[in-house]
């Protein structure tokens, strides 16, 4: 296990020691925690990017008409019921989202993603 020292302004310094006192954890410990999920969910997220650069620059995903013959076989647009707990329904509608604005803008040129990731990782470092 590694040492790191972080500089935090002082109202963060005070929740996070409000935050460890109500939980009974270090402060080290519910900042391993918040860094690990963050660095989780960037991970997964620059990984579906560029996935999905990959896919657009094989054109290996569905067009307009495509998303909309396969949201016609799930009956969009038709009433129906389906039970699903609020948040995979509004994930569901953020893909639908990302979907069409993939499909959208499929003939716009593309980046590669050594470039993306580059840009990302020059920016962070600031």
């Amino acid at each position: 296990m590694s040492t790191m020292t972080l500089r935090l302004d002082d109202d963060l310094k005070q929740r996070l020691d409000r935050l460890a006192k109500a939980t009974r954890r270090t402060r080290s410990a519910l900042a391993a925690e918040a860094i690990r999920e963050f660095v989780d969910l960037n991970e997964w997220q620059i990984g579906e990017i560029a996935e999905a650069i990959a896919e657009a620059d094989c054109e290996a995903f569905a067009g307009g008409n495509e998303v909309a013959r396969v949201l016609g076989k799930w009956g969009v647009g038709r009433k129906s019921a389906v039970l699903l707990p609020i948040a995979e329904y509004e994930a569901l509608l953020a893909d639908l989202a990302d979907l069409v604005t993939i499909a959208e803008r499929r003939s716009e040129p593309t980046e590669p993603f050594s470039a993306v990731k580059a840009r990302l990782e020059a920016k962070w470092r600031k």
